[in-house]
């Protein structure tokens, strides 16, 4: 399975521009269905990863929010055409956010764990804007996943969304073309498949402590409470 991961992250970066193109440019349709590259059973192997080879800087800066010195550190990888992911940020994160984010105990972090070639080409774009409005882009995308990502031509949508932080036109199709931002990003991919064993989204790991596909608060909860008593 892992080998086929990492096969696959190879193929995706051989055939990132002609997709990218294809899809996001020229206004074709995209007919696949985005539920079927969610978290599955290998995502329960995950093993504990220590925090400071988590924080060991990539290529890219963090997209974060919360306090720089909090005592938890919750780190997603995330797909942006992942259903289960746009479920978490739209129904779990805001509990999340209220309890641990908002009042300085928690920092989240989200990464890049784009699966197939829309998730990729969407991940370009929060990256092109400034710092201060990343996270924000990100959590609009997740929270209005289910309009952009409905079946037909995905571009207009967003074109739309990128204006609303700022780009242009030409600078939404010039983000859509930046290789070296693909290559960065495909590369933290590539490490977290092979250093972190994240094989699925959405994956979160609490001070190194794996967590896949949560489905209830209850279950960070379970992590981050005797975390917080140590």
């Amino acid at each position: 399975m892992e080998r086929h991961v990492i096969h696959a992250n190879k193929v995706l970066l051989a055939a990132t521009f002609a997709v990218l193109s294809l899809v996001l440019l020229s206004g074709e349709t995209w007919a696949q269905g985005h539920e079927g590259h969610n978290h599955g059973p290998s995502g329960h192997n995950l093993k504990e990863v220590p925090l400071q080879e988590l924080n060991k800087p990539g290529s890219l800066q963090d997209i974060s929010i919360g306090k720089s010195d909090a005592k938890i550190i919750i780190i997603e990888y995330a797909s942006m055409t992942c259903g289960h992911c746009g479920r978490f940020h739209r129904d779990l994160l805001p509990k999340l956010k209220s309890k641990y984010i908002d009042t300085g105990l928690a920092r989240l972090i989200v990464r890049e764990f784009p699966l197939e070639k829309v998730a990729l080409g969407v991940s370009l774009l929060p990256r092109c804007v400034s710092p201060g409005k990343r996270y924000d882009f990100v959590a609009a995308l997740f929270d209005r996943q289910q309009w952009w990502l409905q079946r037909g031509n995905v571009r207009p949508k967003l074109l739309v969304m990128s204006k609303e932080f700022g780009m242009t036109k030409r600078a939404f199709e010039e983000c859509l073309s930046n290789e070296l931002l693909v290559e960065r990003i495909l590369s933290g991919r590539k490490r977290a498949i092979e250093e972190f064993g994240v094989k699925s989204t959405p994956t979160f790991f609490i001070n190194g402590k794996p967590l896949a596909g949560p489905q209830s608060i209850e279950e960070f909860d379970e992590i981050i409470e005797p975390m917080l008593k140590q």
